[in-house]
């Protein structure tokens, strides 16, 4: 089984709706009221974060990445932290990954409020770890995290897809499974949303004129045309009548 799935159709109402055949322009509605980070969780997975499924999906999916990044156990990062470190320092190590410390990258973190960062151009990776403090597990999480991108430096993979793997391999799924309302906002609004973000803001620092130009590459996901032509099948002509009446709407409010 791969994470690398195609989206697939979901439910467009939660479970439990009567809305069980909504129309052309409900549906239409719905995408353009869509989430970012449901938009988001359905690109990556085919499901959006409140589907019935999804906790088991992110358990199921966090077996299979640690697997295929040869990631020690999970429970070790709490009960047996300085062994976890040893084994990731040697993962690194492995694969010629540099460690160094954020405030070599002191600009970068200034600019962005994450916990880490990887460079795939010198195979180096930024991070604190803070032996003496209770952040310690929290940070040997960040520095697995990170690791994760150091060994997805050579496949050809989507910024969403690295960040979903990134975080789904690390992260604490047994906690969604009894929160699943946190999967949204938490997993793919704050998280990977917000590492995407990064990721677009700073490939577009090479492709744009100035710092008040658009954004000449954006995220496809996150346009709810997109959804509605290819998931939906929903035609031009119907996004375009459900436009004209939204804007007639609104003027006269």
């Amino acid at each position: 089984m791969s994470v690398e799935s195609s989206i697939t159709k979901a439910p467009i109402f939660p479970e439990g709706s009567n809305e069980e055949k909504p129309s052309i322009m409900k549906l239409i509605k719905f995408r353009f009221k869509q989430s970012s980070a449901s938009r988001l969780a359905e690109y990556i997975t085919g499901m959006r974060p409140d589907d019935s499924r999804m906790p088991d999906r992110l358990i199921e999916d966090q077996k299979i990445l640690r697997a295929k990044y040869h990631l020690p156990p999970r429970e070790w990062r709490r009960d047996f932290p300085s062994e976890y470190e040893r084994i990731l320092r040697k993962m690194a190590k492995e694969s010629k990954t540099i460690i160094r410390s954020k405030a070599e990258y002191e600009k970068f973190f200034q600019k962005h409020s994450v916990a880490g960062l990887y460079d795939g151009a010198t195979n180096t990776t930024y991070i604190e770890i803070d032996h003496n403090t209770s952040s310690y597990i929290n940070d040997l999480g960040v520095l697995e995290h990170e690791l994760v991108h150091a060994a997805q430096r050579d496949k050809n993979m989507t910024f969403e897809l690295k960040e979903y793997e990134a975080y789904v391999a690390v992260s604490n799924n047994e906690y969604f499974k009894e929160n699943p309302e946190e999967i949204g906002f938490v997993l793919f609004g704050y998280f990977i949303g917000k590492s995407v973000e990064v990721e677009y803001f700073e490939i577009n620092k090479h492709t744009t004129s100035g710092p008040k130009s658009e954004l000449t590459i954006k995220p496809i996901w996150n346009d709810p045309q997109y959804f509605l032509k290819n998931i939906d099948k929903v035609s031009q002509v119907d996004i375009d009548e459900y436009i004209k009446n939204k804007k007639l709407v609104k003027g006269k409010i």
